[in-house]
């Protein structure tokens, strides 16, 4: 038995809703229901999520960080990319 990343999901921001987004890409990608995840905030200042979405659409840049075993990505563009760590294939 050995592990294996779990899938990665990406997902575009629509709207101002951005840490919904993240919180709902992280579910999908971690199978976790929303309500079981720790608090956003724990993992990442809110204020830098805001200032990379608010950048000029000439200036590029993004923000990672760790949680709920994931690396989350939120790019200028407004993307949100989450990678899960490596996951054991035996327990399933």
């Amino acid at each position: 038995m050995g592990t294996k990343p779990g899938p990665t999901v990406e997902q575009h921001l629509l709207g101002d809703e951005l840490s919904a987004t993240i919180v709902d890409t992280v579910s999908e990608a971690t199978g976790t229901d929303c309500e079981e995840l720790d608090p956003l905030y724990s993992a990442v200042e809110p204020a830098v999520l805001r200032s990379i979405c608010e950048l000029r659409p000439a200036v590029t840049g993004h923000v990672t960080f760790t949680w709920a075993d994931c690396d989350v990505t939120v790019h200028s563009d407004r993307r949100v990319v989450v990678r899960p760590h490596a996951v054991d294939e035996g327990s399933e």
